[in-house]
Parts: C-alpha cells; structure tokens; sequence
C-alpha cells in the first residue's frame, strides 16, 4: 500500500514554484496519495464490507450492530443491482440513496427506513475518512420522518393465555413462563434478556443489570410475581452455566429461538400477532395506564428519546379518550333530544 509519505507526483506540477509550510505540503502530498488510492484499489461496496466491521468493533459495537450494518450495505448493494446500477462508490449518488430509503418507506416502516438511513450516513463518513471518497454522497439529505403511529400491546386475557399454555413443570415450561414474565414485567429487549448472566440478577432486591444499545447499562426490578417465577425455573434447570435463558441443550437461548417459542405459542392458544416486542409494549402501556410517570417509563425501556416513550402516552390517552366517548357520545345524547321530541 502506498504511504502519504512515500508518495511523490513523478513530473514537476504548478504548485512545486510555490513555498509550502510542512502541514501544507503535507496535504498536498496526502491528498494526492488518497487519490492513488482510490485509483489504484477496488472501491465496490463488497470491498469495503471487512474494514468497515473492523472500524465498528473497533468503536466498541457489539456483534449485533455490526451484524444490522453490514446487512444495511448487502441491502443497499443489492437494490442497485436489481435495478441494474453499479456498487461502485464512485458512482453511487444521493440520488441512489435517496431511491433506496424512499423504497424502504414504502415497503418496511418508516422507522426502519430511518434506521438504515443512519447506518448509510456513517458508512459514507467512514468513506470519506478513509479516502475512498472525496465526500460523501448523502451530503444535503435528510433522515425521513417517523410516523406517528400506535402501539399494540397484548389484552391482558391475551398475556394469561400465553403463560396458560406453559404451565407444566418441566424446566423448559418453567422457563418459557419465566421469560413471559420477565419481559412483560420489566420492559426488556429481546437482546438485553438474551445477554443476562446470573451474577446481573440480584435475588434479595429484584434488580437486574441489563446491557442495552450501544453498550449502556441500566438496572430494571422485577416485581415478585416475576422474581418467583424466575426462582422456579433456576431451581429446575439442569445446566449450572453463567447464562440466564438456556436452549434445550444448555447452550444460550437464541434470538430466533424466543421469537419462535412466542410466535408458536400465540398460535397454539390463539392470539394473533404473538411476538417478543409486544411484550415490551404491554409492560409500558399497563405502567402508565397503573399510575407509572412517562420519565419513570423512559429510563425502565432505556429510550434514548421521549419521542418513543410518548408513544406510549398517546396509546393510553386514547384509550381514555374512547372510554369518555361511551358516556358522552354527541351522537347519542342527540339522538335522546330528538326521541324526547318525537
């Protein structure tokens, strides 16, 4: 590879007439060495996948979001390819960008458009850091907007007929109960559970430490209903691993693994739409809805923003609002003035 302090343009150029501090002679030279660079070394998207996931675990990503970023560039590569467009950064424009996040508002949700926005934006920056690019194509753009749009929390006949269908006494029925009340209880993401070791739960207070995005800790408590639960499914495990949530054969609890025990739960005992993140919407919605404070809800879920929590808050006062309208519905008190006419 070719150094910025190796590299010399072989023919005299204008600027060699003029008097260069050190710093500016400096750039000069690196400049002209980026541009050898990206002359020299194949700048496709595939090419660049490996050193950018060096440069994320390197900022101290977890595997997971090294994971979600390199699938936001295959993603990325493989719109323009069925559209027939080249995955040469040199080429790539804001206008594929642009195409791309409007493709992914139309067919995904706005949030995940959002999403790969972001990883798209600190992607090009890598780029431009590297000297791939001269700057980066999503100069100019903006994220698109969130939608504002509702929660759906489980019924809680819904949440008793889940944890219903695993009332056996076998470990792996205890187990499947405890992670039901666990997250329902306390808000978790799929992958704070999933990462939990023994020595993050405190048995005397209830607390658990959990590790959320971008590597933040923060401590949730468990209500006693959850502790006993949890309580019985320990005591029946047959493995003594530092994991909280094991699989059949005592290795760690997979993401698909719960997502696949909750779905096909939901479908054994009728509840549409069975999936782990309602669980996480549930324990919001019923927080507020028994006298929880929006701030309190924000550091329990570990919102970056209130933006997330508020949506919580616009599912309860709504439903608030429907009650009202059953005593105070216009439409049927004129309904009675006009009988009492009649």
């Amino acid at each position: 590879m070719v150094s910025a302090v190796q590299f010399r343009p072989s023919a005299p150029t204008p600027l060699d007439r003029f008097h260069f501090t050190p710093y500016a002679e400096y750039m000069v030279v690196h400049r002209a060495a980026r541009s050898h660079l990206r002359q020299t070394y194949s700048t496709s998207l595939k090419s660049v996948e490996e050193t950018f996931a060096i440069v994320l675990r390197a900022s101290n990503c977890k595997e997971t979001t090294v994971k979600n970023y390199l699938e936001t560039l295959r993603y990325f590569a493989e719109f323009c390819r069925q559209r027939d467009l080249s995955t040469d950064l040199s080429t790539l424009t804001r206008h594929h960008v642009r195409a791309f996040i409007a493709h992914l508002v139309s067919t995904r949700t706005s949030s995940t458009a959002r999403t790969r926005y972001r990883i798209l934006h600190r992607f090009f920056a890598f780029c431009v850091e590297e000297g791939l690019l001269e700057y980066s194509p999503m100069e100019g753009l903006r994220p698109p907007k969130l939608d504002e749009r509702l929660i759906e929390p489980y019924k809680e006949e819904e949440i008793h007929r889940l944890l219903a269908a695993h009332a056996g006494r076998d470990w792996l029925s205890l187990r499947n109960a405890a992670v039901i009340w666990f997250l329902v209880d306390t808000g978790a993401r799929a992958s704070e559970a999933l990462a939990m070791r023994w020595e993050d739960v405190s048995v005397e207070t209830g607390r658990v430490r959990l590790l959320g995005k971008g590597g933040g800790e923060r401590l949730v408590r468990m209500g006693y209903q959850a502790q006993l639960a949890l309580d019985r499914y320990r005591r029946a495990c047959p493995y003594d691993v530092p994991e909280v949530w094991l699989a059949n054969d005592g290795c760690p609890l997979t993401r698909n693994g719960l997502y696949l025990m909750i779905h096909r739960t939901g479908q054994r005992v009728g509840v549409a739409g069975a999936n782990v993140h309602r669980l996480r919407h549930t324990m919001g919605t019923l927080f507020l809805k028994l006298g929880g404070t929006r701030q309190g809800l924000q550091e329990i879920l570990g919102h970056k923003t209130e933006w997330m929590t508020r949506r919580y808050t616009q599912t309860v006062a709504q439903e608030v609002a429907l009650r009202e309208h059953e005593r105070f519905s216009p439409g049927d008190a004129l309904r009675g003035g006009v009988r009492r006419k009649q």
